[in-house]
């Protein structure tokens, strides 16, 4: 899984990246509601959709892999 981690003032955090482009969304989403700007709303739409998608394919790999650890034992 790919994380992405950062200390910003004295707070870790860590995404992954389906939950990052989420969150990357929804900030595109509110701006362009806030602005007026269809385009960017749109964009911003999509880009939660395709993290929903990216945290998907990365629980069904995680699962997958687990299942194979659990064989191999």
């Amino acid at each position: 899984m790919i994380i992405l981690s950062q200390l910003i003032g004295g707070i870790y955090l860590s995404l992954d990246k389906g939950k990052m482009d989420q969150t990357k969304g929804t900030i595109k989403e509110s701006v362009g509601k806030a602005t007026n700007n269809e385009s960017l709303e749109n964009e911003g739409k999509q880009d939660k959709v395709a993290g929903k998608a990216k945290e998907k394919t990365e629980d069904a790999k995680n699962s997958v892999n687990d299942a194979i650890d659990k064989f191999k034992q």
